[in-house]
């Protein structure tokens, strides 16, 4: 099929913006990454080829799983384009054939394929940088080297969480807003000048947190994801208990989170869920400085295989004796997901229903809390 096209740029160009019409984040980066990796491989292996073009187009599992078929859609196409073009030419035709050379195929004209731009058009930044489809890609797409971004995302998000306003003052002489009634008072009190100022400021109350994870097999792609958000939790909170839910629970205090609870948890991954059941579970046993100061959030997708009325009960429960519930649903990208009977089942008893996949929806999270 590549021997049908002029060059191996051509080639490659052409499957760029076939790609991107299909949604894939393809840019000038990634055709001249795909180009440059043709040097380290035997071009002649067709499954060589075709996964040096897989790694640099495809930024997330599912375009990974559907890239090979694109491919071959691609190039049935382009094949039928070019079978039509033949026959045309080999129609009788009063002019001459003229002799054409090979193209030679530069940066700018890939720019001009790819955006579909001709001479005339001025060329754009492409649309999407590194940063923008980093945060666009899923947690299961995160490589390596993204971590120290995804753990700074985390770290606001855990900041914002733990020094949460309280409705209480504290009054001092350096800072803050004009106390205008301590001002007052010690002026006819004691007789003090005026220009002895206090201020107040608004106490920050360190919150407590209740983490509710659940690690049934479903979940097991946002591993990534949650090592970097549990394993920051400790520095934020003083008051801190991990629960790992499937069909069981497995609690984790702030002093126990120093071990590696990811290996020392049995059935990681694993199984079904029993949401409302592992909620009953936790709920009769909770520490005792559970109480209205307290954030839960529950990280799930949903899916519930138990007795839902029991996941009616434990959620008002949870709602009752906590400060907030905010769910975070990293499949919770369309209305469709909201239907799920363990979702349905929740949602009056939630404050917060949050899609968290990527860090664009990580961000979006931060600005609503």
């Amino acid at each position: 099929m590549i021997e049908r096209f002029q060059s191996l740029t051509e080639y490659v160009t052409s499957l760029a913006g076939y790609l991107r019409a299909k949604e894939y984040l393809v840019g000038v980066d990634e055709v001249v990454s795909t180009l440059k990796s043709f040097n380290q491989i035997d071009l002649g292996d067709r499954r060589s080829f075709i996964l040096a073009m897989q790694v640099n187009f495809a930024s997330s599992s599912t375009e990974w799983e559907g890239f090979e078929t694109l491919v071959a859609e691609f190039e049935k196409e382009y094949k039928k384009g070019v079978d039509a073009t033949i026959k045309q030419e080999k129609s009788p035709s009063k002019s001459k054939p003229r002799s054409r050379s090979p193209k030679q195929y530069h940066l700018e004209d890939i720019k001009k394929w790819l955006y579909q731009q001709s001479d005339r058009d001025t060329i754009n930044t492409p649309f999407h940088g590194i940063h923008e489809s980093l945060e666009q890609r899923t947690f299961a797409a995160l490589q390596d080297q993204d971590s120290m971004m995804l753990d700074q995302v985390v770290a606001r998000l855990l900041r914002k969480l733990a020094n949460r306003s309280s409705r209480r003052w504290l009054t001092n002489q350096d800072r803050g807003i004009i106390d205008v009634r301590t001002l007052l008072r010690n002026r006819f009190r004691n007789g003090d000048e005026l220009a002895r100022l206090s201020f107040r400021r608004v106490k920050k109350e360190k919150s407590k947190l209740v983490f509710l994870c659940d690690v049934s097999r479903s979940m097991e792609l946002y591993n990534r994801f949650l090592r970097s958000l549990i394993g920051a939790m400790p520095v934020y909170f003083d008051h801190l208990e991990v629960v790992l839910f499937s069909t069981g629970i497995s609690v984790w205090s702030k002093e126990r989170l120093k071990d590696d609870l990811w290996l020392a948890t049995p059935g990681l991954w694993s199984g079904g869920t029993r949401i409302g059941h592992s909620l009953k579970l936790w709920l009769d046993q909770a520490s005792d400085w559970f109480d209205g100061r307290t954030t839960v959030i529950i990280f799930s997708d949903g899916w519930d295989t138990g007795d839902l009325e029991i996941l009616r009960h434990g959620m008002y429960r949870l709602q009752s004796r906590s400060r907030q519930v905010i769910w975070l649903n990293p499949t919770l990208k369309s209305r469709e997901s909201r239907e799920i009977s363990g979702m349905q089942t929740a949602i009056p008893y939630i404050d917060v229903l949050a899609p968290v996949y990527n860090l664009a929806t990580l961000e979006d999270l931060i600005r609503v809390i």
